[in-house]
C-alpha cells in the first residue's frame, strides 16, 4: 500500500513538473524570431569630398547647404531578429535603412566634385542615396524573465550613390561605393509590464587599414507596446554618426575622398513576433 502510494506520488510529482516546465517554456517572454518594419522621420547634416586625379583635392561639400539636398525626410526601417537554442541566448540580427534625397540649387561659387568642376551661378541637380545593411550576432550573457543584457558583433555595410549634374547634363560626377566597417555594441531590453517594453542599443566601431579610415556610432532608444499576442507597437529615438575616409589606392572601397553624415530620426513601427 505504502508503495503504490509512493508511486502514485513520484507520478503526479513528475506530471506537475513537467507541466510546469512545459508553461514556462510557452511563458517565455524572449520570442524567438520577430519581424518590424516602420517609418523613419529624420533629419541630417552631411558632407562629402571627392577629389580627383587631374584636378587635385576636390571641395568640402556640405549636401544640405550648397546644394540643396533635403534636410529633413522620411524614409523606412526594416528589422529581423532570430534567437536559437533552448535558453534563447544566441540571436542574429539584420538591420536594413535606405535613404534617397534629391537637391536642386543654383551655386553661389565655383565647386569642384571630382572630375567635375562647375563655375558659380551653374544650376546643378543631386541625386544622394545611402544604404544600411548591419548583420550582427549577440550573446545575452544575462537573461532571466525581465531583463537581458547582451553583447553583439557584426559587419556594417554602407552603400553611397551621388550624381551631381547641371541642369543642360552637360557635366556630372557620379560616385558609386560600398563600405564595409566591423561593429561591436551592447544590447539591452527590459520588460516594464506585461505590455511595456524598453529597449536600447548600441553599436560603435572605429578602424584604420590601407588607407582606409572608417569610424561609426549607432545609437537606438526606444519604447515598446504590446497589446497584442504576437505583435507590438513602437517609438523612439536613432542617432547615427558616421565618417570615413579613403584614397584612390585603398583595398576596401573605390572611393577617394571624405564623407560624413549625422543623422537624428523618430522610429514609429509595427512589430510581429512569434
Amino acid at each position: 500500500m505504502v508503495r503504490s502510494v509512493a508511486s502514485i506520488l513520484v507520478v503526479v510529482g513528475l506530471a506537475t513538473l513537467t507541466g510546469e516546465a512545459r508553461a514556462q517554456e510557452e511563458d517565455v517572454p524572449w520570442e524567438k524570431f520577430s519581424i518590424a518594419v516602420g517609418g523613419f522621420l529624420t533629419e541630417s547634416d552631411t558632407s562629402i569630398q571627392v577629389n580627383s586625379n587631374t584636378l587635385g583635392v576636390g571641395a568640402v561639400v556640405d549636401l544640405e547647404n550648397v546644394l540643396g539636398v533635403e534636410r529633413s525626410f522620411g524614409t523606412y526601417r526594416i528589422d529581423l531578429r532570430y534567437r536559437f537554442g533552448e535558453s534563447r541566448r544566441h540571436e542574429v540580427e539584420f538591420h536594413y535603412f535606405d535613404s534617397r534625397r534629391t537637391g536642386d540649387k543654383v551655386l553661389s561659387e565655383d565647386l569642384q566634385i571630382g572630375d567635375a568642376f562647375f563655375p558659380a551661378g551653374t544650376g546643378v541637380v543631386t541625386q544622394f542615396d545611402m544604404k544600411f545593411a548591419n548583420a550582427d550576432y549577440v550573446y545575452n550573457f544575462l537573461m532571466d524573465d525581465r531583463v537581458r543584457f547582451g553583447a553583439s558583433v557584426g559587419l556594417h555595410t554602407t552603400g553611397v550613390a551621388l550624381r551631381v549634374s547641371d541642369s543642360g547634363n552637360q557635366k556630372e560626377e557620379d560616385e558609386d561605393f560600398t563600405a564595409p566597417l566591423p561593429m561591436v555594441g551592447l544590447r539591452a531590453e527590459v520588460l516594464m509590464t506585461q505590455r511595456w517594453r524598453l529597449k536600447a542599443d548600441v553599436n560603435l566601431f572605429y578602424l584604420e587599414y590601407d588607407n582606409y579610415t572608417g569610424r561609426l556610432g549607432d545609437f537606438v532608444l526606444a519604447v515598446e507596446y504590446v497589446p497584442w499576442k504576437n505583435f507590438g507597437i513602437g517609438a523612439g529615438m536613432n542617432a547615427i554618426n558616421y565618417r570615413i575616409e579613403a584614397d584612390a589606392d585603398a583595398d576596401l572601397i573605390n572611393f577617394n575622398g571624405e564623407l560624413k553624415f549625422q543623422l537624428t530620426g523618430l522610429m514609429l513601427y509595427g512589430r510581429y513576433f512569434f
